[in-house]
């Protein structure tokens, strides 16, 4: 009998791309990918005819950056760093199909970021491996087995007041000093200021609303003082655009920014250090530990939910205020 093949219409959207063999000769991963994964391509040769769904290399990213957000609730900067690793293990995989990738080929891979990386690039490099692997594909057995790497803990050391005012004097740009001063005013991450919007501000209270929180990080109601007000505000003067975001950037530019003053003066700042200079000035200034906490996002929710008057926005504003915490003098 002379095989024919099938109509286009009769293939899917392919998730991987499709090679020609015989299936009798794969392992058995491929029935535990196709029982899991679902999609791909069925494969037509003159030996066999049109044969069952088979898989090779992962070419479908954007399936998988969906599967972060949606199913494991992961920021998007997060999601696209995952993917980003994954891109880059199938760029340098001995192996060039998932029926094929063996526990000895992730290993040989994660060799290069245990010889020549630091551990916590390993340990971040393992974490895509286990979010693609374990929790997409469901292949746990390929992972389960790689540890985290132990990384000692230093003590992070905040920049001190002066140093903190002689950065922002370097700063080139208006947009880059309203972002600093919210960043060091407010006491949240580099990536929850970024994702903020205009709507997110109460000018008449200088709160900033919570924004959407995931399984590690989290908001609550921050705060700025009236240094930051002013910069914003001429901030907001000078852009002519009607982007929602209060800064239309991203966090990579934020950090090459901040490096490349550093670089100029004698004071080394990163965004992430504002964060750890507002807790400990908040906590010079005579703030509790637990509300300095509550600021910077990290009391939990059901803490929240039981002490509820304690972590008012109306409590935590009195507290802020009576702080009285300055940047620049």
């Amino acid at each position: 009998m002379t095989a024919h093949r099938p109509p286009d219409s009769f293939v899917p959207k392919p998730r991987f791309l499709s090679f020609t063999r015989n299936v009798t000769s794969l392992p058995f991963a491929v029935d535990r990918i196709r029982q899991v994964v679902g999609g791909g391509v069925r494969v037509w040769s003159k030996e066999t005819g049109l044969g069952p769904i088979l898989y090779t290399k992962f070419n479908d990213y954007n399936e998988f950056y969906t599967f972060l957000l949606v199913d494991k609730q992961l920021r998007e900067n997060t999601a696209k760093e995952h993917v980003r690793a994954i891109k880059h293990f199938w760029e340098n995989a001995s192996q060039h199909h998932i029926a094929h990738i063996t526990v000895s080929d992730i290993r040989e891979y994660l060799s290069f970021y245990v010889k020549k990386r630091t551990r916590k690039t390993y340990n971040n490099v393992l974490c895509s491996l286990r979010r693609y692997f374990r929790d997409y594909l469901k292949l746990s057995h390929l992972v389960e087995f790689f540890e985290f790497a132990d990384i000692d803990y230093i003590p992070p050391i905040a920049p001190t007041d002066q140093e903190v005012r002689i950065f922002y004097a370097h700063l080139p740009t208006l947009r880059l000093k309203a972002m600093f001063l919210l960043l060091a005013t407010s006491g949240r991450r580099p990536h929850e200021v970024l994702e903020l919007q205009r709507q997110d501000i109460d000018w008449n209270s200088r709160i900033l609303k919570p924004t959407k929180s995931n399984p590690t990080k989290k908001v609550y109601f921050s705060f700025f003082n009236d240094e930051c007000e002013g910069v914003l505000k001429e901030y907001f003067e000078t852009r002519t655009d009607d982007d929602a975001r209060i800064f239309t950037t991203n966090i990579n530019h934020i950090d090459k920014a901040f490096k490349k003053v550093s670089n100029g003066i004698s004071v080394k700042i990163t965004p992430k250090d504002l964060r750890l200079w507002f807790a400990c000035k908040m906590a010079d200034l005579g703030v509790q530990d637990r509300y300095v906490d509550a600021f910077c996002g990290r009391v939990p929710k059901s803490v929240l939910a039981r002490h509820y008057t304690d972590y008012s926005p109306q409590r935590l504003k009195r507290i802020y205020d009576r702080a009285n915490l300055k940047v620049l003098s």
